[in-house]
């Protein structure tokens, strides 16, 4: 699926944005100049089939900005600060830090450095192209004193590591050894090697970990996890290396110039050196804290508990949290501009993009009974899901081979971006994402393993309907109910979720539930929702983490002991794992996932109980509901969920319609897989998952005791069969229905 790459693409970090705010956008334009514009989106999925690009210009920026090219430079890394402290090492130093490589066959890699590659001054410890540790040190004038320990380091083991430089005797000395040592007799080595005239340079340089400078930013970028670095400015003895090595720092007589502690300040930027010289360094780019160290005992798994066993940082050449692109314009928001969602479209001769963004009603002024609940973070969640995978190396379930691979894509991949989907080169998987970079959250994007409409572009399907239905709305995002709580939906009464609402935080979850209490109607327009633990940063808001966990765990897995989010030390994976099934917010859970033909509902015995006649008011009792829709052909498909009593469906629930007998392309989920379930079919052979008796998506309906209620879709695809037949549909019936009655002042009964 070979295509052309972007030439014209941006972002901004102020996703939600109110009347009289300033909102900035970065952008980078291979033209010399380009168009800016800012439009309402009301419909963006191209297929021929649906109503098409419908978007209103209500600002124009400029007819002729300037273009220039800003690129992308992933890796993390920790910066120390230049210092005339870090220049005391001018003649004597040691340098010892603790490593566990991933890729150590990758290429230069920069562990501990404070070097100037473009001058080849300074002094450092690498990973060689051979893949042992190497030591450099130069002063600028060409002359490069250079030692390896020509003992290729072997891939997840960890390694002390070390470097004597003695300007005195006019030697230096590496050493590299495994924490655990093994019988081929190289697990530990020591190399010394004359190193007589030798001098040290100053480099202006910072201090880096995991990286190395080269004259203007960071470079050959390390994959793997380093623990307590230490720097002195002497050169240590054979005793005071094994010190070091035993964690007895105490017992050196000499003070270090740096000691930093990894376990500390984990879930901020922050590298605290406890040396007393306040080197404190910043990690860039989010490598991953809250992950076990050199000493992890397996004793406790909660970093909380042991943080002395969490010393540790993982690094990955790919991370990127902020791409750290200058505002190439702003806009203010009018103070009339309606609640809704936006883009500031940048047109170029060949190429466009829109870059989209939130706008939320004034301040204490609401316009509508109605909020629509953009689920931000589920979009940053699934966002960048485009590098390349396993399905394309060596082939996959056919759920997971990419269908689409547009020039996004393309971008995407060419500059190793990566989705909370993903996996780093390293095969550790990605655990933050971040607004701060490009994203494929565009109006007109297909999932490229769907090859259809998702997330945003999905969600304007609902808007869309909306707007024909002449319903006023407002605009909120998952970011605003996690910073808000309960207050941002008290005035609305009725929140409609997106299609694909999955990403929650715990405060969203209890605001949710707060509404509920109240008289909140929830209408749940989609399918797996409710479902992921998934943390905002509270240092950086812009990042959001997850990890995955247990039966989460099927893209990648967490390792052991790393189960707990760094940004809130929570743990991670599923809401039901912590108590908190979604079937107790609307009634229904995933049960299944799917990429092939969707599937209508068909009404159910409690579609006919006198309580759900509102809803199915002009529907016949045997039709066939929503047999058509953009999304795979049906109102019922992609990701689906069941009703179950015994995982927390309330008891007044009504079963309204199901759809079932979907392929076995289908996957049940695997933590509802246990030991003991067969399902036996007729003929006494196991069911096949097109069989499964839990392989459908349930329509539902209840009342809640507060005099609210709560209607749930079920399905991922619901909203992409709105459309069909100029709107007039049995989907956009049962809608409309349920939108009429839930914006009914009167008070719900029954939920005794």
């Amino acid at each position: 699926m070979e295509t052309r790459n972007k030439e014209i693409i941006g972002y901004t970090d102020c996703i939600s944005v109110r009347p009289g705010d300033r909102i900035p956008f970065k952008v980078s334009c291979e033209s010399p100049s380009y168009r800016a514009d800012i439009v309402r989106l009301i419909h963006g999925d191209p297929h021929p089939q649906g109503p098409g690009r419908k978007e209103e210009v209500v600002d124009t920026i400029s007819a002729a900005c300037p273009g220039r090219v800003q690129n992308i430079h992933p890796g993390s890394h920790v910066r120390v600060e230049p210092s005339p402290m870090l220049g005391e090492q001018s003649s004597s130093f040691t340098l010892q830090g603790w490593i566990y490589p991933t890729l150590p066959r990758k290429g230069l890699q920069g562990l501990l450095t404070h070097w100037d590659r473009s001058q080849e001054s300074g002094y450092g410890l690498f990973i060689g192209p051979d893949g042992d540790v190497v030591v450099c040190i130069g002063n600028g004038s060409g002359s490069v004193h250079q030692l390896g320990t020509g003992v290729e380091l072997q891939p997840h083991w960890w390694y002390f590591v070390a470097v004597v430089f003695d300007a005195d005797a006019g030697t230096a000395c590496l050493y590299q050894r495994s924490v655990v040592p093994w019988a081929s007799g190289t697990s530990s080595v020591m190399i010394e090697k004359a190193a007589e005239g030798v001098a040290v340079g100053k480099p202006a340089a910072p201090f880096l970990m995991a990286s190395a400078w080269d004259g203007s930013r960071p470079a050959l970028h390390f994959d793997g996890k380093i623990e307590s670095p230490t720097l002195f400015s002497s050169a240590l003895s054979p005793e005071e290396i094994e010190f070091l090595r035993r964690g007895e720092i105490d017992s050196i007589s000499t003070r270090p110039v740096a000691a930093w502690d990894f376990s500390l300040d984990i879930s901020t930027a922050k590298v605290s050196d406890t040396s007393g010289n306040e080197l404190h360094g910043e990690t860039i780019n989010h490598p991953a804290r809250a992950v076990t160290g050199r000493n992890w005992s397996g004793d406790e798994i909660h970093w909380l508990q042991a943080l002395e066993e969490y010393g540790a940082i993982h690094f990955h050449h790919d991370d990127l949290t902020d791409a750290c692109w200058e505002t190439d314009f702003e806009w203010t928001i009018p103070l009339d501009m309606r609640s809704g969602v936006y883009a500031a479209r940048v047109s170029s001769a060949t190429d466009e993009d829109r870059i989209p963004f939130f706008i939320r009603p004034r301040q204490g002024a609401p316009t509508a009974d109605v909020v629509f609940l953009a689920p931000t973070l589920s979009y940053l969640a699934y966002a960048n899901d485009a590098s390349l995978t396993v399905a394309e190396k060596r082939g996959a379930a056919p759920m997971f081979v990419p269908k689409v691979h547009s020039p996004m894509d393309e971008y995407m991949a060419l500059n190793d971006m990566r989705s909370l989907y993903g996996r780093h080169i390293d095969g550790t998987g990605v655990y933050y994402a971040s607004w701060r970079r490009p994203l494929t959250v565009r109006p007109d994007y297909y999932n490229r393993f769907r090859g259809y409409a998702h997330g945003l572009s999905a969600d304007l399907h609902l808007l869309n309907w909306l707007e024909e239905k002449g319903v006023t709305y407002d605009v909120l995002t998952d970011h605003d109910l996690h910073e808000e709580g309960v207050g941002a939906l008290k005035p609305y009464r009725v929140m409609m979720t997106g299609g694909h609402p999955e990403y929650w935080t715990g405060p969203m979850l209890s605001a949710l539930e707060d509404y509920q209490a109240g008289e909140g109607r929830l209408m749940y327009m989609g399918g797996n929702g409710f479902f992921c633990v998934i943390s905002v940063d509270p240092e950086r808001p812009h990042v959001a983490e997850h990890r995955r966990v247990e039966t989460n765990g099927m893209v990648w897995q967490a390792p052991a002991g790393e189960h707990h989010h760094s940004t809130t030390a929570e743990y991670a994976g599923l809401w039901r794992a912590r108590g908190k099934p979604a079937q107790r917010i609307c009634g229904v859970s995933c049960t299944a996932v799917g990429t092939d033909q969707a599937m209508p509902f068909l009404r159910q015995p409690g579609s006919f109980d006198p309580r759900a006649a509102f809803i199915f008011e002009g529907i016949a009792n045997e039709e066939v509901i929503g047999n058509f829709g953009l999304q795979q052909g049906g109102a019922g498909g992609d990701e689906v969920d069941r009703f179950d009593h015994a995982q927390g469906t309330p008891p007044n629930a009504l079963l309204l319609a199901t759809a079932c007998g979907f392929s076995d392309v289908y996957l049940y989920v695997p933590e509802d897989v246990h030991y003991d379930q067969t399902y036996p079919s007729e003929a006494g052979k196991k069911r096949t998952p097109k069989a499964h008796p839990h392989v459908r998506a349930d329509m539902v309906f209840y009342e809640l005791p507060g005099g609210g209620a709560v209607f749930s879709t079920a399905s991922i695809t619901w909203c992409g069969a709105l459309s069909h037949n100029n709107y007039q549909n049995n989907v956009s019936r049962i809608t409309k229905n349920v939108l009429c009655r839930f914006l009914d002042a009167t008070p719900f009964e029954g939920a005794a």
